[in-house]
């Protein structure tokens, strides 16, 4: 499986590439593990995309500049067999060991990314100023600035989905905006209260499949108003 991971290029430093595969396979162990011990209901244990890692089959566990089977040497196959049955554990427990192209300077706590994201002692907000530069085509930092009466009209004319009360977010004209992000500075699960001249009022409300499955603080709801 890890000789068809293409998540980076072959022609990184030898070391590079180790790391990466050691992320790999931690990666692919602990999801199989914790699917295995679920109710996982479909007949493979790892997606071929990045919803996993990015596999791209036999035919590109080959580098491609012309090598026919791992057996000639190839830098990645290299570093698969040289850190073979090496894993990151923590406390006896194999690590989530997430990985991305870029983090946009701060890594994030898992439950600022995803809805029940448990807490991971090792996996914490912090700077990451190795991140950013010209070396990382991947990173991009966007300043973006809206007019009160832009915020304030996209408010009034957005609808939540179903059953959340369609006027939720209608608050008149925006008088401030509070936002009590986690240090990773992302909001989608963030509290945000919007004050308005008509009402006040804290986003909330997280909806799958026509039910509201988590009341709490949902600031991915603010975030799509704003990117629409």
């Amino acid at each position: 499986y890890l000789y068809g991971v293409s998540e980076i290029p072959f022609s990184w430093h030898e070391e590079a590439l180790k790391a990466q595969v050691v992320a790999a396979r931690s990666y692919a162990v602990s999801r199989v593990l914790a699917r295995n011990a679920s109710s996982w209901p479909d007949p493979f244990d790892l997606y071929d995309s990045v919803s996993d890692q990015k596999y791209s089959g036999w035919d590109e566990e080959n580098y491609p500049g012309g090598w026919t089977d791992c057996a000639d040497g190839t830098t990645w196959c290299s570093a698969v067999d040289a850190t073979e049955d090496l894993i990151v554990d923590y406390q006896g427990e194999v690590a989530e060991t997430f990985y991305s192209a870029s983090n946009g300077g701060a890594t994030a706590e898992p439950p600022d990314v995803w809805a029940g994201g448990t807490t991971r002692p090792y996996l914490l907000a912090k700077d990451d100023p190795f991140d950013s530069g010209d070396h990382n085509p991947n990173y991009s930092i966007r300043e973006r600035a809206y007019t009160i009466a832009q915020v304030s009209e996209w408010l009034n004319d957005y609808t939540p989905p179903s059953p959340i009360p369609p006027d939720q977010l209608h608050v008149g004209t925006v008088q401030s905006i509070l936002i009590d992000a986690p240090p990773s500075g992302r909001v989608s699960f963030a509290l945000i209260t919007i004050i308005g001249s008509d009402k006040t009022v804290t986003v909330t409300g997280r909806v799958s499949g026509g039910q509201i499955i988590d009341d709490g603080p949902y600031g991915f709801r603010f975030y799509t108003v704003i990117k629409e």
